[in-house]
C-alpha cells in the first residue's frame, strides 16, 4: 500500500529552500577547505541571496540549516562521523 503525503505549495517551498541552504553548508566544506565557520559563513551569507530563488527566506533564517550541513560534512570528512571512530577530538 502506499501512502501519498501532501504538503500545502508554502510548506514545499519552505523545505526546498531549508535544503538548498543545507546543500549549501555541505559544499562550503570543499569551496572553503580547512576555514572555520566564522570565516566560512560571511561567504555563505553573501551568496545565499542567488541561491535561494523565490524563497523570501534571508540568511538569518537557514543560517541553522546550513551550520548544521557543514558541521558534519566537516565531521565526515575528518573521517569522525565513522562508527568505529570518536566523534570528539582525544587531543582536546
Amino acid at each position: 500500500m502506499l501512502i501519498h503525503l501532501h504538503q500545502p505549495p508554502a510548506v514545499q517551498l519552505l523545505d526546498e529552500t531549508r535544503t538548498r541552504a543545507r546543500i549549501l553548508g555541505e559544499e562550503a566544506t570543499q569551496m572553503y577547505p580547512d576555514q572555520p565557520w566564522n570565516a566560512v559563513e560571511s561567504h555563505l551569507a553573501g551568496e545565499w541571496h542567488v541561491l535561494r530563488g523565490d524563497s523570501s527566506l534571508d540568511w538569518a533564517d537557514v543560517r541553522r540549516d546550513a551550520h548544521a550541513a557543514w558541521q558534519a560534512a566537516t565531521l565526515e570528512c575528518a573521517n569522525r562521523l565513522c562508527d568505529d571512530m570518536p566523534v570528539f577530538d582525544r587531543a582536546a
